[in-house]
């Protein structure tokens, strides 16, 4: 091995002597392999030695050598914890996701910084961990959306402190899903079980609501006003829905975008209201309108600039969905809400 390894270092140093690392991605390659073969009969002095190189190369590498880098070090038990690290907190969430949701090596202090920092992306793979201490499951009920904090109710290796039960609990009453993954843990407070029991059996046994048309608000019927007499003279696009967001006509650009999207203004209105972008990506995708206009709406909501991780993930979601999926989601959606 010792060998094996003098002879990676010397093309790697005969690499740079060249100018660059022309071959770096085999180089990493062969480098990861010698590592995973020898990792059971390593100290960690000889790990750390393996950590200085494979850093250095793994930095210089493109998105997709880091995502298989990732995939081969997130099962290793003692795996380097500076390159785990650096993988982790990679903004590309394919990169960061097999280190977050598996790899051993991330202490908790790194995991309290990413689930305080990073995307929802992030927080669902690590809400899938093995073990979750009550500090870092904790953050993740403060700070995940429905999906992240379901999958953490259903993962038996996460532990909660009495004020994150509490806080799953709250969630629960408006969350069914939640509230039936939280009643099959073995480790749930008995006054919260009992609570949520209570109001499972309330909420089964009330009458299905016969679905009534939705009240339609004095500031949307202003703004399809609003809407229907500008489209008489202009064209409304994407530049002008930007404008009228930087000037604090909302509702205006959100009606505007029903009315070209083809659903109800309400719709478009409730999609930005909610707690994530997961309804409002297709519609804007729908009708081909570029990333500006979903970073336009985000700082209209909040004011400010949005974390860049929370971006990035909204971003990469964005570049995922095709024009014709996202018209698809959008039909389906709008069949649904017109049925109440």
């Amino acid at each position: 091995m010792a060998a094996a390894f003098a002879s990676l270092l010397t093309d790697l140093e005969a690499s740079v002597a060249r100018g660059g690392l022309g071959h770096g991605e085999t180089l990493l390659r062969r480098l990861t392999n010698l590592f995973t073969d020898e990792a059971s009969r390593l100290g960690e002095d000889q790990v750390a030695a393996f950590d200085a190189v494979i850093l250095h190369l793994a930095g210089q590498m493109d998105d997709q050598a880091r995502i298989d880098l990732s995939e081969r070090l997130a099962d290793v038990p003692n795996a380097p914890r500076g390159v785990v690290r650096d993988l982790a907190f990679d903004g590309v969430l394919a990169v960061a996701r097999p280190v977050i949701a598996r790899s051993q090596r991330l202490v908790e202090g790194d995991l309290e910084t990413l689930a305080a920092k990073r995307g929802q992306g992030h927080l669902i793979a690590m809400a899938a961990r093995g073990a979750l201490s009550p500090a870092v499951a904790d953050l993740l009920v403060a700070r995940g959306d429905p999906e992240v904090v379901r999958v953490l109710a259903g993962n038996l290796g996460a532990q909660f402190s009495v004020g994150g039960f509490a806080a799953l609990g709250d969630r629960a009453f408006s969350d069914a899903e939640l509230g039936a993954r939280l009643r099959t843990r073995p480790d749930l407070p008995t006054s919260l079980r009992s609570r949520l029991a209570t109001f499972a059996k309330a909420h089964a046994a009330e009458p299905l609501p016969v679905p009534q048309p939705a009240a339609r608000s004095d500031a949307v019927l202003a703004a399809e006003v609003f809407v229907s007499t500008q489209a008489r003279r202009i064209d409304i696009d994407e530049a002008v829905l930007i404008g009228w967001l930087k000037t604090g006509r909302a509702t205006e650009a959100l009606v505007a975008l029903a009315r070209l999207a083809g659903i109800p203004s309400e719709m478009a209105i409730d999609a930005y209201e909610s707690g994530s972008y997961d309804a409002l990506l297709p519609i804007v995708r729908s009708l081909r309108f570029g990333w500006r206009i979903l970073s336009s709406l985000a700082i209209a909501k909040t004011g400010r600039e949005p974390p860049p991780e929370m971006m990035h993930d909204v971003m990469q979601a964005f570049q995922t969905l095709s024009v014709v999926s996202a018209q698809a989601k959008v039909r389906a959606a709008a069949a649904r809400y017109k049925r109440g």
